[in-house]
């Protein structure tokens, strides 16, 4: 799987960098750490997601980008740069206090958190 052809339309930004994917294997020479951080992500984003949602209803814009903040730090580690591009688009439009849809952007990111939990599976080892 070519995780870095699979770009969403003018966004240019890959699903998963395989830059970082590549850095994660090469740490102590085996894709053992990959294969942790992957775990990692694939237990821990889903609650996090949850909690982005959750906030985004709420109307909490504060919560909310803490919130994102630490999704898009997720999505680093993983190099899910799509996802943790929009984590920062939120945040910054949450600590800037301008006018946005919370709700419509948590599901905008909900998709690439989704994309993102997907990429993250092929590449796990069983």
């Amino acid at each position: 799987m070519n995780i870095n052809s699979q770009q969403q339309q003018g966004s240019g930004l890959p699903v998963i960098d395989s830059s970082v994917i590549d850095e994660l294997k090469g740490v102590g020479g085996t894709d053992e750490l990959l294969q942790r951080v992957l775990n990692l992500f694939a237990v821990h984003v889903p609650k996090s997601m949850a909690t982005v949602r959750r906030l985004s209803e709420s109307g909490e814009i504060g919560e909310l980008a803490d919130a994102v903040h630490a999704l898009k730090s997720m999505c680093s580690n993983i190099g899910a740069r799509r996802a943790a591009a929009l984590c920062n688009e939120i945040e910054t439009l949450a600590r800037t206090g301008k006018q946005f849809d919370p709700v419509s952007k948590a599901s905008e990111l909900a998709h690439e958190v989704d994309e993102a939990l997907r990429a993250a599976e092929s590449l796990k080892t069983h």
